[in-house]
C-alpha cells in the first residue's frame, strides 16, 4: 500500500509499521498520542495534524517532502535527517526545541508560529 487516509474519524491508535512502501499518510483530526512512522521509509507526506501526538520521530524518514503536524502536543521536532522537506507546517505545538538540517535546499514554507520556541538557528538555507 503505497496511500493511506484515515483522517476524521475517532482512531486512537495507529500500526503503520508493517508500511514500508507507504508514501502518503493522512490520519489528521483523530485522538492519536503516538505515530510511529519509522518503519514507514519511502513516505513523502505526513499529515498527522490536530491530534495528541506528544513525540515524532522523523530520522529514517529521508524521502519526506511535505510534513504538516500542527495542532498537536509536541515539545520538540527534529528534521535534522530531512533534507528534501520543502512544506513544514508545525504551528499550534508546544516546541521548545526545534531542529532544522542546514541543508533545506527546497524548502519553501515553514510555519511554526504559537510554539515556546526559544531559540532558532538556520544556517545555510539557501
Amino acid at each position: 500500500m503505497e496511500t493511506f487516509d484515515c483522517s476524521i474519524n475517532q482512531i486512537y491508535n495507529l500500526d503503520v509499521t508493517n508500511n514500508s512502501l507507504l508514501k502518503y499518510l493522512g490520519c489528521s483530526y483523530n485522538y492519536l498520542s503516538d505515530l510511529d512512522v519509522t518503519h514507514c521509509t519511502s513516505l513523502n507526506f505526513l499529515f498527522c495534524n490536530h491530534n495528541n501526538i506528544t513525540s515524532l520521530d522523523l530520522d529514517s524518514n529521508t524521502y519526506l517532502y511535505r510534513l504538516n503536524c500542527q495542532n498537536n502536543l509536541l515539545t520538540e521536532l527534529d528534521l535534522l535527517n530531512n533534507n528534501l522537506l520543502w512544506e513544514v507546517y508545525g504551528s499550534n505545538n508546544n516546541i521548545e526545541h526545534l531542529y532544522i538540517a542546514t541543508t533545506l535546499e527546497w524548502l519553501y514554507i515553514m510555519e511554526f508560529s504559537n510554539n515556546l520556541i526559544d531559540s532558532l538557528v538556520l544556517r545555510a538555507c539557501p
